[in-house]
């Protein structure tokens, strides 16, 4: 049995063999997209609640002013 193991040759795939069998596959790219525009809405609504942070600040000192 263990002749029959050593007289079989052994197939190696190179890293030409795998690159030509190799298929496009775009999931990384539409997962860097998708990434990209979360992190763009994240930056909107931050933008957006600093707004209305400050004019909620900003009334209650124009409503202070006013109580003096």
């Amino acid at each position: 049995m263990a002749e029959e193991q050593q007289s079989s040759p052994l197939s190696y795939m190179t890293v030409a063999d795998f690159q030509n069998d190799a298929e496009d596959c775009q999931v990384v790219t539409k997962v860097f997209e998708e990434i990209e525009a979360e992190n763009n809405q994240k930056l909107l609504d931050e933008s957006l609640r600093r707004q209305e942070d400050w004019n909620i600040l900003a009334h209650q000192v124009v409503g202070a002013e006013q109580s003096s």
